[in-house]
């Protein structure tokens, strides 16, 4: 289970880089407005969608989170994660700007198919953060 745990805190801390790079609550606003029109929700899936078909977006969701008079914006994106033969389910959630954390859905049949010594991180590596470098 070690290396699932590797392979978490390695997406989080790539989104994390990731988003600097583009996101804003402006952004957050468009994704916001585009899920709740039905014929454009396309759109908001394509501010997200930009690691090639190995990592595709599943489905988004955006949110307000509220406590002590202060208001932040949160959105939870859903990854299919080629990977070999297989997807795996990757949630990420986001509040303000920062990764809050990373959850791999059903990680059971994943180590049931690869077992729980895989090199995920490197796997990750190589489908989705060398591609996306080699595409710019």
């Amino acid at each position: 289970m070690e290396n699932i745990a590797k392979l978490q805190d390695y997406i989080c801390e790539y989104f994390e880089k990731e988003l600097s790079k583009f996101y804003s609550l402006s952004v957050w606003k468009d994704v916001l407005v585009a899920l709740r029109q039905a014929p454009k929700n396309g759109e908001a899936f394509k501010v997200f969608d930009r690691f090639g078909d190995a990592f595709k977006v599943r489905q988004m969701f955006v949110d307000v989170q509220a406590s002590n008079d202060a208001w932040a914006p949160t959105l939870s994106i859903e990854y299919d994660w080629k990977i070999k033969e297989s997807k795996i389910g990757v949630r990420i959630i986001v509040v303000k700007d920062k990764v809050l954390y990373v959850q791999l859905l059903d990680m059971y049949s994943v180590v049931k198919t690869f077992d729980e010594k895989y090199d995920y991180v490197k796997e990750f590596e190589k489908t989705v953060v060398i591609m996306k470098a080699v595409r710019g």
